[in-house]
């Protein structure tokens, strides 16, 4: 990486100015019993999009802009949407998930694919966190199984890194690389990585755990020179446990440990 790729924020290598600032991009996909009235402002914080591939009364909140982490304007739309789970019929359902996307417009370019590099590494335990049912879900595939999204990783870190970055990443494929767990298509439109793994929820509590597991690695990415030194770190330190605690803090209690050299070797 030269030096002037390393120094360069992620949004401006591509040329974007017009791309959104702010950390976290949700989108939560929910089912309802029955139709409901809204919270009166909820669409102040809110997009309410209809999707298909929901069923019953199936809506989409999305965030309206990215939102910096645990700012005024984060919690007052986490704060609407919690009241709004009190008015709604919500209904659990295995067809509905949680995306959250991770901007990347003001990182340099080492650090958002520092970020990919932390996320292949942690991905078993984050898959066990989100429970059975999304381990090999066709909606979130694990890169174990679906190897192409680490390719296409590494290929654009090598385009970056040879000077075809922005072209590579302006032609990310959506119908190869929409349905893995980490998706990189959003690059090339929002300037984010879209996590898909977490199934469907309208409990704050569980949402806002998530979206604080992911902004731990999220904001340790900035941390590293590039994936090397990530690498080296890895196997350097006392053991992989005490590295995924160094990463995730006061969250790793919620990762399950066992058999943690198996999973990041794999």
């Amino acid at each position: 990486w030269s030096e002037e790729l390393t120094e360069m924020k992620f949004g401006e290598y591509m040329g974007s100015a017009d791309w959104q600032h702010g950390e976290i991009g949700l989108e939560i996909e929910t089912e309802a019993s029955g139709p409901y009235t809204y919270v009166k402002g909820i669409e102040e914080y809110w997009g309410l999009q209809p999707d298909g591939s929901l069923r019953h009364n199936g809506l989409e909140y999305i965030f309206r802009r990215p939102y910096d982490y645990q700012s005024a304007r984060y919690n007052a739309a986490l704060n609407i949407f919690e009241e709004q789970t009190k008015l709604a019929p919500f209904i659990k359902s295995n067809y509905s998930s949680v995306h959250v996307h991770l901007n990347m417009m003001d990182k340099e370019t080492v650090h958002m694919i520092n970020f990919f590099v932390l996320y292949f590494l942690f991905e078993e335990f984050l898959t066990e966190y989100c429970g059975p049912l999304r381990n090999g879900n066709l909606f979130c595939l694990k890169t174990s199984v679906a190897e192409l999204v680490y390719k296409t990783v590494r290929d654009m870190a090598s385009a970056i890194a040879f000077g075809d970055g922005a072209n590579f990443i302006r032609n990310l494929n959506q119908g190869l690389l929409k349905y893995s767990g980490i998706n990189a298509v959003p690059l090339r439109t929002l300037g984010s990585a879209e996590v898909r793994t977490h199934p469907g929820t309208v409990s704050r509590v569980e949402i806002e755990r998530w979206i604080g597991i992911l902004y731990k690695i999220y904001k340790r990415a900035d941390m590293y020179e590039n994936p090397v030194e990530i690498i080296n770190r890895l196997h350097g330190y006392k053991s992989k446990a005490a590295f995924i605690e160094l990463h995730f803090q006061e969250f790793t209690s919620f990762l399950n440990l066992n058999n943690v050299s198996e999973k990041m070797e794999d």
